[in-house]
């Protein structure tokens, strides 16, 4: 991960045995140990289910089955 957090570094066996180097940037990039609400705050995940729920398109593409967690605790602060 970059210094900046917003960027990967990949790098990968090329043609000819040489080492390729390949950059991503992210708007985010978050560490395993990121806390769920720290994913939400950094991710802007209640924006984007506001955004959803006025009719504007969204999305939220998450790894390991985390987005029913998120919806779950956002309607939770609705609930109260």
């Amino acid at each position: 991960m970059g210094a900046d957090q917003r960027s990967l570094s990949v790098n990968m066996l090329g043609p000819k045995g040489s080492v390729v180097s390949r950059q991503f940037a992210f708007n985010a990039c978050l560490s395993p140990s990121t806390t769920q609400p720290e994913v939400m705050q950094k991710c802007g995940v209640h924006r984007l289910l506001d955004s959803a729920l006025k009719g504007y398109a969204s999305t939220i593409i998450a790894y390991g089955g985390a987005l029913h967690k998120w919806v779950d605790l956002w309607l939770s602060t609705f609930s109260s």
